[in-house]
């Protein structure tokens, strides 16, 4: 009978190995990717910026909210047309660079460091822009 236990032993462990290849880990990995693709760099001056073009062609009162991560702070930098976002991780795998993503309005120069909460807000011809630690 020993061997027949060994042989439920065994199987439980080719068991436990393939449901955790199969099932959780790629679950955790899928997570971990989305994570760092919805608050990269680049990723987040892309949605301003296209938020911010959205709302030039808007011809009354607009007012926009974005919050990409909140856990993940910005630091964030507008300087004529252009808009720089620097991520602040504090993990050593992650995305680290810069983006600089360019718009059609001038809004001015604008730095604020450590905020995950962007609003803009047009009234007629007038634009603010600002941010805040969520």
């Amino acid at each position: 009978m020993p061997v027949a236990s060994e042989m439920i032993g065994i199987a439980l462990v080719i068991f436990s190995l393939i449901t955790f290849f199969t099932v959780i880990l790629p679950k955790y990995l899928s997570t971990i990717v989305e994570l760092f693709a919805k608050t990269s760099a680049e990723n987040v001056a892309r949605q301003l910026s296209a938020l911010i073009t959205v709302s030039a062609s808007s011809p009354y009162v607009i007012e926009i909210d974005y919050i990409p991560s909140r856990e993940v702070t910005y630091k964030v930098s507008l300087f004529g047309r252009n808009l720089k976002i620097i991520p602040q991780f504090k993990v050593g795998y992650a995305e680290k660079g810069s983006s600089i993503q360019t718009f059609p309005i001038d809004l001015g120069s604008y730095e604020s460091e450590n905020v995950n909460h962007f609003h803009l807000e047009k009234r007629g011809d007038e634009y603010v822009f600002h941010s805040t630690k969520e």
